[in-house]
């Protein structure tokens, strides 16, 4: 059975970086951008972290854990590489 809380991670490092690319107009993506860190350098942080938690969780995710992440990094690298290509 999927450990909500891995999922909740995974998640929530997503809508980080979804945020930090402005994909959003959420409270996170407001706080970046009144710090000044409104940077495609966040959400490559997350796609390494995202890329971290799936060399140190090898062999220990069920299924729906292990598809959840993949799915993840894979909609990450799409929306770095929209982003980087316009």
């Amino acid at each position: 059975m999927a450990d909500q809380y891995f999922i909740g991670l995974i998640s929530s490092i997503y809508s980080s970086a979804e945020a930090a690319m402005g994909a959003k107009n959420t409270p996170v993506g407001i706080h970046l951008a009144k710090d000044g860190l409104l940077k495609k350098s966040t959400a490559h942080k997350s796609l390494d972290l995202l890329d971290m938690l799936y060399r140190k969780t090898a062999g220990n995710l069920d299924e729906t854990e292990l598809a959840t992440l993949l799915k993840t990094q894979k909609d990450l690298r799409a929306l770095i590489e929209a982003s980087e290509n316009n």
